[in-house]
């Protein structure tokens, strides 16, 4: 009988260092198809390892090849309350409370590393690709604010429209089909 309490102390002794092992610091979902990613990605985690962010503080997981880690996207951006308008192609979680989507500039994710922790989840949002972006939209505690890259709130035209540019098109252009089409009136059937 003196033996179980001996086995189990030694399974403790032995799983303790699982068990309290850290959870990753920065957990990245990125897009193996996305040249600008691999490129970001370098900058970014440069700019983690000057805050003191270690390598092995950081897991990388790419989305588009397993279907795991999408479902885990999904499941993040559901937990987090990630609007679809604000879901990037690219994810990062920073601290477990920073909910980083798209090419979130630099500047902003190291404000963020110098930033108190805050109390609730805060997404912010940039998926511009191009080099001239200028503002990135933030959700907090419900409120969504877009943000020029000073800090300032952003006038409403600085809110970044184009993803919006494509379905409109395409939703117009069958419009305009499905209006021709009846125009046109039923095909008449050749008479023998």
């Amino acid at each position: 009988m003196d033996v179980y309490p001996k086995v189990w102390l030694l399974l403790a002794v032995l799983l303790l260092p699982l068990a309290t092992a850290a959870s990753p610091r920065v957990l990245v979902y990125k897009n193996d198809a996305c040249s600008h990613c691999g490129p970001y990605l370098k900058d970014f985690f440069s700019l983690l390892d000057k805050n003191g962010v270690t390598a092995d503080q950081i897991v990388v997981k790419d989305y588009l090849n397993n279907a795991d880690s999408r479902r885990e996207v999904a499941e993040l951006q559901s937990r987090f309350g990630v609007p679809l308008d604000m879901q990037g192609h690219m994810l990062a979680i920073l601290d477990g409370v920073y909910v980083l989507e798209g090419h979130v500039p630099l500047s902003v994710v190291q404000g963020y590393l110098d930033a108190p922790k805050p109390a609730q989840p805060v997404i912010v949002y940039q998926d511009s690709m191009q080099p001239d972006v200028r503002s990135y939209a933030v959700l907090y505690d419900g409120k969504r604010q877009v943000y020029a890259l000073d800090g300032q709130a952003a006038p409403v035209s600085a809110q970044d429209y184009s993803k919006y540019v494509i379905p409109a098109v395409l939703i117009g252009a069958t419009g305009i089909l499905l209006y021709l089409g009846l125009k046109k009136g039923p095909a008449r059937e050749a008479r023998p």
